[in-house]
């Protein structure tokens, strides 16, 4: 009887266990995603960023030489 009981409980701790694994496995796909995201935003933000200076940089320069 001990064994089966023994058994018992480790089944439902191996199903607990895969629950959570499901759990944190879609967590940190959910985490990866955002972070993509994220770094699609800084990428775009930052050419934004320097086209904007490097037009200036060019009007600045064009009226240094005229």
């Amino acid at each position: 009887k001990n064994k089966r009981t023994a058994s018992f409980f480790e089944e439902i701790d191996i199903q607990e266990i895969r629950l959570q694994m499901q759990y944190l496995e879609k967590e940190v796909s959910h985490l990866l995603e955002q972070i993509n995201e994220k770094e699609d935003n800084t990428k775009h933000s930052i050419k934004q960023k320097v086209s904007s200076e490097s037009v200036a940089l060019m009007q600045s320069l064009l009226l240094l030489i005229t």
